[in-house]
């Protein structure tokens, strides 16, 4: 289910366009992402993997589930 979970998130993310000249490193973000992975920095990662992660958070599951996967990829980005 987890692995499901990030390849999904991850071909969403790739598919996802980074046109916008806005990044998506807000504080709102930030504090979503840090719910899930307390102490993570996310200033250090790029548009689309935060991107990947906010899909990860969205995608529905139990929070246990959603919090492993957006740990994981944060400590393998990171």
């Amino acid at each position: 289910m987890k692995k499901f979970i990030a390849i999904t998130a991850l071909a969403l993310a790739g598919a996802a366009t980074s046109a916008s000249a806005m990044t998506l490193d807000t504080v709102g973000n930030e504090r979503e992402i840090q719910r899930f992975a307390p102490g993570a920095d996310v200033s250090a990662l790029t548009d689309i993997q935060i991107r990947s992660l906010l899909n990860v958070i969205h995608s529905g599951g139990s929070h246990g589930d959603r919090a492993a996967v957006v740990k994981a990829l944060v400590m393998k980005w990171g």
